[in-house]
């Protein structure tokens, strides 16, 4: 039987990133491909493992470096901390995936991490942004970007 093929799966840990980068998985799981979700907690590993619907999706944890605190931390410190050690991290598992019976060949990132583009094409990885909002959403801020909507706060001003 030959091997499937190997895709990284990297979410965003946050409420809406987690959920739609397993549905994603699973979909891809659905075309005979080999699917890996790497999650970053181990609060978020042991919720995933039980909500992943496909046995052909498998769950590997990657350190952001938060086994490390014992206390809470402000986000600002946490987003530090996560962005100077995840690409690290990811690196390391890229390698060690290297060494493997079926290495990946594609890593799916969260589109609000965009370095792992970087890390992923240093490792000679085939890379995709998943985006987690709708189109709808994703339609707006295009607009607003380019000009074509007016922000909110110009559009509702009280005619005298």
């Amino acid at each position: 039987m030959a091997e499937l093929p190997h895709v990284l799966i990297l979410p965003y840990p946050a409420q809406g990133h987690i959920n739609p980068a397993l549905a994603f998985a699973t979909r891809l799981a659905s075309m005979r491909l080999s699917v890996t979700v790497l999650v970053t907690t181990d609060f978020i590993n042991n919720a995933t493992v039980s909500s992943s619907s496909s046995p052909s999706v498998s769950i590997a944890p990657i350190s952001d470096g938060k086994e490390k605190i014992a206390a809470s931390e402000s986000f600002e410190a946490y987003f530090r901390r996560f962005t100077s050690i995840l690409p690290a991290s990811l690196a390391q598992f890229i390698d060690q995936n290297k060494r493997s019976a079926s290495p990946a060949k594609l890593l799916v990132y969260d589109s609000t991490m965009p370095w792992a583009l970087d890390v992923a094409r240093a490792h000679g990885l085939l890379c995709a942004s998943l985006f987690t909002m709708s189109a709808a959403a994703s339609a707006i801020f295009y607009h607003l970007r380019n000009g074509g909507v007016r922000p909110f706060s110009t559009i509702f001003v009280a005619s005298s």
